[in-house]
């Protein structure tokens, strides 16, 4: 495209003529009379002008050899492109060829100077400051907008606002998806993980402070593979998948996994975990000790300690008091009771002691110890009774402790001064001893709290 520049044409523009009626170019018809149409100078300098003006606007130097320079304007967009010179959230963006009005679905692209933080105005054209919308026909709310990013927006007349169709590097504000292959929005995807939350509490289930890393590692993961197979979660897609982990959660529920375990010991406070609300206890008292002995006698065994299992409903933050039971050492004399482990308002009993033996009569059994709380209870096991091999044999079943549940006791044949065997298993009671030896220890209590 180039400007007329042969020998009779001006140097200057001339004065267009005043205008006229608009009408249309004819050929004419020597039969009737009628003239053609007769092409002026000020009708050829505004077409040519036009033309010019629109390489201008895209900074194109005129070349008298191209004759595509407007289409490689048009094609380019660079007509649509203007440059930023306002402030955060108030931009202002001078045009290459000013309008005197907004036209609808007119577009104008620059690049920011300066992130946007929160509600946004354009400014074009030296017009009114207009608000600026995202897709999904609200304010922004910061963050859309980068430092040098590459801006698109488009005027709508009907929302009297600039909608933000294109950023690079800022977050596009999009409407919530309704269909599976639909984006979704932040707050969807909260509503999904409150959803998931809820269904592992529905399910018996809590997301405890430390469970709560590996839940969120999960849900990276379920993310990353929808992400990898082009699916979204959005709108009643995730109704589906909030049911689908209902499902899956209550099965493990079922097959009673609870995620976390600790073993406590001593005596102490536990303190609910955030986000729990529901605890599994294993609760177990300490086996009694094993009666003591005599020459010619032996002593009975301890009884074993009672066993409480339930799960207790609680908020995160309430301070459970606790202690373990523990066994005691054994003497010549009578056994000791085993310690009570209790959790809060749960006791689990510890077994009784065996009594030591007396002349030629062996000590008797302690009883099982007996308990409170739990949606299972399970009392101890009575301990077993020393007994001669045969009269005057002078060798000895050495009795048995009373067992806890789970756990296991044994007998052991003494012909000589034995102290009694300790409990092999926690709440275990301890062997009574034998001929002149001192009675097994109980074996220690249990607590084994889960969510």
């Amino acid at each position: 495209m180039y400007q007329i520049d042969n020998a009779t044409s001006s140097a200057t523009l001339p004065a267009p003529a005043t205008p006229g009626t608009p009408g249309y170019f004819i050929l004419g018809n020597q039969t009737t009379g009628t003239a053609a149409t007769i092409v002026t100078a000020d009708f050829l300098n505004m077409l040519m002008m036009e033309l010019i003006n629109v390489l201008a606007a895209a900074a194109v130097t005129p070349s008298k050899t191209n004759y595509s320079q407007v289409a490689g304007v048009i094609q380019g967009g660079a007509l649509a492109f203007g440059t930023d010179s306002g402030v955060a959230n108030a931009y202002i963006v001078t045009m290459r060829q000013p309008t005197p009005a907004l036209i609808d679905g007119q577009l104008v692209t620059f690049r920011a100077v300066n992130a946007n933080t929160g509600a946004t105005t354009m400014e074009v054209y030296g017009l009114t400051p207009q608000p600026v919308i995202g897709l999904s026909d609200l304010p922004l709310q910061g963050g859309e907008i980068i430092t040098s990013g590459m801006v698109s927006m488009r005027w709508s007349a009907s929302q009297t606002s600039w909608i933000l169709v294109a950023t690079a590097g800022g977050s596009l504000a999009i409407p919530g998806g309704t269909q599976t292959n639909h984006a979704v929005t932040v707050a969807q995807l909260n509503a999904l993980s409150a959803a998931i939350t809820a269904a592992y509490i529905a399910a018996d289930m809590v997301v405890a402070a430390n469970a709560a890393s590996a839940l969120s590692a999960a849900d990276t993961a379920l993310t990353a593979a929808y992400v990898a197979a082009d699916v979204v979660v959005a709108g009643n897609a995730a109704t589906a998948l909030a049911a689908e982990t209902a499902s899956r959660v209550l099965e493990c529920a079922q097959l009673g996994w609870y995620g976390q375990e600790q073993a406590l010991t001593g005596a102490g406070n536990f303190t609910v975990p955030a986000g729990v609300y529901k605890i599994r206890h294993r609760t177990r008292g300490a086996g009694g000790t094993g009666g003591g002995s005599s020459a010619g006698n032996g002593g009975g065994s301890g009884g074993g300690g009672d066993y409480e299992e339930g799960v207790i409903a609680t908020t995160p933050g309430t301070v459970i008091a606790y202690s373990v039971g523990v066994g005691v050492a054994g003497t010549t004399g009578n056994g000791s009771p085993g310690g009570n482990t209790t959790f809060g308002s749960i006791t689990a009993g510890g077994g009784l002691g065996g009594t030591a033996g007396s002349g030629v009569t062996s000590g008797s059994a302690g009883a099982g110890g007996t308990g409170t709380g739990g949606t299972v209870s399970l009392p101890g096991g009575s301990g077993g009774v020393t007994t001669q091999t045969a009269t005057g044999s002078g060798t000895y079943l050495q009795a048995c402790g009373g067992i806890s549940f789970g756990g296991a006791s044994f007998i052991q044949l003494n012909g000589i001064s034995s102290a009694g065997s300790n409990g092999q298993m926690p709440g275990c009671g301890g062997n009574g001893g034998v001929l002149g030896g001192v009675g097994g220890q109980g074996g220690n209590g249990s607590l084994i709290v889960e969510w």
